[in-house]
């Protein structure tokens, strides 16, 4: 109902487990780095448990996304209501493998024959039960005699048993000793906490596209976390309630007295479903009133089109201030957060004043006060703003390698005139590890490596920056991060029309691209263990840069079509730095086989 009103392209507070909305805070990725950890060594048995609502199966959907299809088998089991006959047919129809017999013996040999063909191909195999606090113990001692079905050196199958928390208890019973003394891997995801919440709602309305700056005060954000304990599917709710008040009363802001009248209601049909257990209970009459109160508003909005009345918006250019940083995976690696202070301590520099600049917002019903200005500084979607579009190339270099987990100090900035910016060369960064790759009007080529990258403008269309940082891909359009004007939304086909450049900065700590054959050191030992885990290279990672390292490379090289005959060129070294970092920054949220 309020989706054209706030210019959105879906609903953003949808409950289904979709993996694009995912927000992956600390917890979840945590919890998801733990899962690929546990598959890629081959541990077996893996637990992730957590409330109803934590975004459980929202992070299973994720983590399917990120299993390399070619070389891992996976079967999902949605509905873990079955029994021992049911469960085997299940796994082994899932692995598209003979699942007919009722012979419990005839189901397990079929399986056995898959694991050991599997094996041998080098491929892994994973099979996710979710909702497994629901399963019978006779059905978790079958899973656990299934991991029976193992090699001498590792496991042929990786488990994953998704629940909730009486998950844990379950397996604490002694008749479950065995397949508990089993778990190498257990993480339990906890809710949000209150900053985490913010980023949340900026999240998800990002990803639905919203054209209007949908505005949650501090209050707000108070009122839905302690309403909510951040637990994300209770904040779905009260969000989208949220939302429709607003939508009733033509504002674009929820302050907390839309919290507190979304609360009253999710309250009172709660008590209502209680009493009706007893008695029938009465028709809801708020939520009658808001659905009175839009279809009113409704008819308003068609009689302003007649009169020339605007009652609503007026060409809305910008895309939502929503959280970049959680938005882009931040990668787990580098651990580290560095922060880098581009000059001396008392650098002689010249002062230089800043151009004012000229904005036309867009009118919204709200008292909230906007900001517009900046100099050198993070707005709260943590892109380096700057009001002179002198600026905006390094801008645009401190937004893209803050995605890389590296914030850049911007207080000595402001002192520095257009020149001395330029000397900075902080996109060639040897203590930091950056590299970059420049590309020639090739949009295309740029977006096939999966990473936010700067574009340039040699005579930059009206309302965007000479430079600006493309963050995100989805379809048809692409979302910039511009330094000057926040972030926007355009088509993937006028912006082919207008990019000069591609700048694609990226973090190659070890250098890759000075590796030589014959060396022996741990880079190539993390190379080859990178390789590996692929399927790219077949020896074992000893460290030493051999002929089965060259051909794991070539088959890399092979596999993302890099036609130069250069064996470590710099699109290979790009492509192989990236992928060996856990959860980088992406341009495709719903994150693709790497």
């Amino acid at each position: 109902m309020y989706r054209k009103f706030f210019g959105l392209s879906e609903d953003p507070f949808n409950l289904t487990p979709d993996s694009r909305f995912l927000y992956l805070s600390q917890k979840h990725r945590e919890a998801l780095a733990n899962l690929i950890y546990g598959i890629q060594e081959r541990k077996g048995f893996i637990t992730l448990t957590g409330e109803i609502g934590s975004g459980k199966t929202t992070l299973c959907r994720a983590l399917v996304n990120e299993l390399d299809a070619q070389t891992t088998k996976l079967a999902l089991i949605l509905n873990p209501c079955l029994n021992e006959i049911e469960l085997l047919q299940t796994i082994n129809e899932d692995f598209g493998i003979a699942a007919e017999s009722h012979s419990k013996r005839d189901l397990i040999k079929a399986l056995n024959q898959f694991l050991l063909d599997e094996s041998a191909a080098d491929h892994n195999v994973v099979l996710i039960i979710d909702e497994a606090q629901n399963l019978a113990i006779e059905v978790l001692e079958q899973i656990r005699m299934i991991s029976n079905i193992e090699t001498e050196t590792h496991k042929l199958i990786q488990i994953i048993l998704m629940g909730q928390p009486e998950l844990i208890d379950m397996l604490a019973r002694p008749e479950l000793e065995q397949l508990n003394q089993r778990i190498s891997v257990r993480y339990h995801i906890y809710p949000l906490d209150e900053a985490d919440v913010a980023y949340y709602i900026r999240h998800r309305l990002f990803i639905a596209k919203a054209q209007i700056d949908i505005e949650f005060t501090p209050e707000a954000f108070s009122l839905i976390y302690k309403f909510s304990g951040g637990v994300p599917r209770k904040i779905n709710v009260l969000c989208d309630r949220c939302l429709l008040a607003a939508y009733a009363k033509v504002t674009y802001a929820i302050d907390d007295s839309i919290v507190r009248e979304a609360i009253r209601e999710i309250e009172g049909e709660q008590a209502r479903q209680t009493a009706s257990k007893k008695k029938p209970a009465a028709p809801p009459v708020k939520i009658t009133n808001i659905l009175a109160i839009a279809a009113i508003l409704t008819l308003f909005i068609f009689a302003g089109v007649v009169l020339g009345i605007n009652l609503a918006r007026k060409g809305i250019q910008s895309a939502p201030e929503s959280d970049i940083a959680a938005l882009q995976e931040k990668p787990s690696e580098p651990s580290y957060k560095e922060v880098w202070n581009p000059m001396p301590s008392n650098p002689n520099v010249s002062a230089t004043g800043s151009a004012t600049p000229t904005f036309t917002p867009a009118p919204t019903p709200t008292k909230i006060p906007h900001r517009y200005y900046f100099d050198w500084e993070y707005d709260k979607n943590n892109i380096c703003r700057v009001n002179n579009p002198q600026f905006a190339y390094m801008a645009a270099i401190i937004t893209c390698v803050r995605l890389w987990n590296i914030e850049v100090e911007l207080e000595k900035f402001k002192k520095l005139d257009a020149a001395a910016v330029a000397r900075l060369n902080l996109e060639e960064n040897e203590e930091l590890g950056l590299k970059k790759l420049v590309i020639d009007k090739d949009l295309i080529s740029a977006i096939r490596y999966d990473v936010p990258f700067i574009v340039t403008f040699a005579s930059p269309p009206k309302g965007f920056s000479p430079a600006a940082v493309l963050t995100r891909v989805e379809g048809i359009s692409c979302t910039i991060a511009d330094p000057v004007n926040g972030l926007k939304t355009v088509s993937r086909s006028e912006l082919m029309e207008k990019i000069s450049q591609c700048v694609i900065i990226y973090f190659d700590k070890m250098n890759l691209g000075a590796m030589l054959k014959g060396e022996e050191s741990e880079r190539v030992k993390k190379l080859q263990e990178f390789l590996k885990t692929k399927g790219y290279f077949r020896g074992e990672p000893l460290g030493t840069f051999d002929a089965a390292t060259e051909t794991g490379i070539k088959n890399f090289r092979r596999y993302y079509k890099i036609e130069s005959l250069t064996l470590l060129d710099p699109e290979t070294v790009l492509m192989l730095s990236t992928r060996m970092v856990t959860l980088r920054p992406r341009l495709y949220s719903s994150g693709g086989q790497d």
